[in-house]
C-alpha cells in the first residue's frame, strides 16, 4: 500500500510540475506577443503622418474697411517693423527729377513680419506701409547730404485674395499738405501698380530686393 501511495504521489507531483511549466510557457509567449504588438503599434505611430501645418495666425488688428469698401488708415503704421528705406527711388525709366527725390520708409505689419520670419511667406491680410518724406538740407548745421524733411503721405500695400482678384491692392492716403485722409479707395489696377509689382517684385508682388531686413531673412545677399 505504501509503495502504491508513493507511486501515485510521484505521478501527481509530475503532473503538477508539467502543468506549472505549461502555464509558464504560455505566459512567456503571451508577454512576447504583447511586446511585439506594442512594437508594431510604436512603429505604426512613427510612420503615421504628422499633423497638418497650422494656418498662419490672423493679423492683429486686421485690415479694416469702411462701408463703401475703402480701406481705413491704420494709424499705428509708424510702429510697425521697419524693413527698408530709399531716397529718390522711382519704378520707371526717366522718373528721376532734378533733386534727390523723396525719402521712402517701409514698414511691415508686425504679425506679417513674424510669419515671414518663420516661413519666408507673406500671409493673407499682409500690409506694408510706404511713408514718404521730402528731402531736407537747410537745417543747421548745414553741410552736405540730405535728411528726411516734411512728411508727405503714406501708401499701403494690402494682400487680400478674398477681396481682390489680383491678390494685392494699393492705396494712397494723401489729403495734401502732409495731411492724411481717414480712408482711401483702392488705386485702380489699370494705373499700373499691380502690373509693376507683379512683374518686378522679387517675391509675391513685394519689392523684396529693396528691403534689406527681409532680404536677410530670405538669405538674399544684396539687391541684385
Amino acid at each position: 500500500i505504501e509503495k502504491r501511495y508513493e507511486r501515485e504521489s510521484s505521478i501527481h507531483m509530475r503532473n503538477i510540475v508539467a502543468v506549472i511549466l505549461a502555464a509558464l510557457a504560455l505566459g512567456a509567449a503571451a508577454v512576447g506577443m504583447s511586446r511585439s504588438d506594442r512594437g508594431d503599434i510604436g512603429r505604426a505611430a512613427d510612420q503615421s503622418p504628422g499633423p497638418p501645418p497650422s494656418p498662419p495666425p490672423p493679423l492683429s488688428p486686421p485690415p479694416q474697411y469702411a462701408q463703401d469698401g475703402s480701406l481705413i488708415l491704420p494709424e499705428d503704421f509708424r510702429n510697425w517693423v521697419f524693413v527698408g528705406a530709399s531716397l529718390g527711388l522711382g519704378y520707371s525709366q526717366g522718373s528721376a527729377g532734378s533733386g534727390p527725390g523723396m525719402f521712402h520708409n517701409v514698414y511691415l505689419h508686425p504679425t506679417a513680419y513674424e510669419h515671414f520670419a518663420k516661413t519666408g511667406e507673406f500671409p493673407e491680410k499682409t500690409m506694408l506701409a510706404l511713408a514718404m518724406y521730402s528731402a531736407g538740407r537747410d537745417a543747421p548745421p548745414r553741410g552736405s547730404g540730405f535728411y528726411e524733411g516734411d512728411f508727405v503721405t503714406v501708401e499701403i500695400a494690402l494682400k487680400d485674395s478674398e477681396r481682390f482678384e489680383e491678390g494685392w491692392a494699393y492705396y494712397n492716403f494723401s489729403a495734401g499738405g502732409g495731411e492724411l485722409r481717414p480712408t482711401a479707395q483702392r488705386i485702380p489696377p489699370a494705373a499700373g501698380c499691380n502690373g509693376c509689382h507683379s512683374e518686378h517684385g522679387a517675391q509675391d508682388n513685394v519689392f523684396l530686393q529693396f528691403y534689406p531686413v527681409l532680404r536677410r531673412l530670405k538669405g538674399m545677399s544684396d539687391a541684385s
